[in-house]
């Protein structure tokens, strides 16, 4: 958690917009047992990021993903010892992802790094985007 901070600090600090796939706030708002403290979290995500919905191009983009892991790959994610159900999820979360218009996906999952790699750049928490790599200093922690 602590490096999805500092990154989410360095990006909002080089203007960057950072995208939240509504799969993953709804993940994080069910470790809450708090209702209300449920509620006070996604407005304060909602202020502060911007939330990738499930919609038709994401839906045809997932299509696509599903369709090069279950049919071109010959199920490759299965040597790969991904599960059918972390398949789908990570899927849904790139598809999201791409459809909103995303540079990168950020995770330290390296299933959803392996079912990504065809399509789209998944990047480590520590790692800076592509656009912005040549930006010296903008990883260092503030005092």
């Amino acid at each position: 958690m602590k490096k999805a901070i500092e990154l989410a600090n360095t990006l909002s600090r080089a203007n960057f917009e950072i995208l939240i796939p509504i799969p993953v706030v709804t993940e994080l708002l069910s470790n809450i047992p708090d209702q209300n403290a449920r509620i006070k979290l996604y407005k304060d995500i909602q202020a502060r990021f911007h939330l990738g919905m499930f919609d038709e191009k994401a839906a045809l983009i997932l299509s696509d993903i599903l369709n090069f892991h279950f049919l071109q790959s010959n199920r490759e994610y299965q040597n790969l010892g991904i599960t059918k159900t972390h398949l789908k999820y990570d899927s849904l979360l790139i598809a999201i992802a791409k459809s909103s218009g995303a540079e990168a996906l950020y995770s330290h999952d390296g299933n959803c790094k392996n079912t990504a790699a065809h399509f789209f750049d998944v990047l480590n928490l520590d790692e800076r985007p592509k656009s912005i790599s040549q930006n010296v200093g903008l990883f260092q922690t503030e005092n």
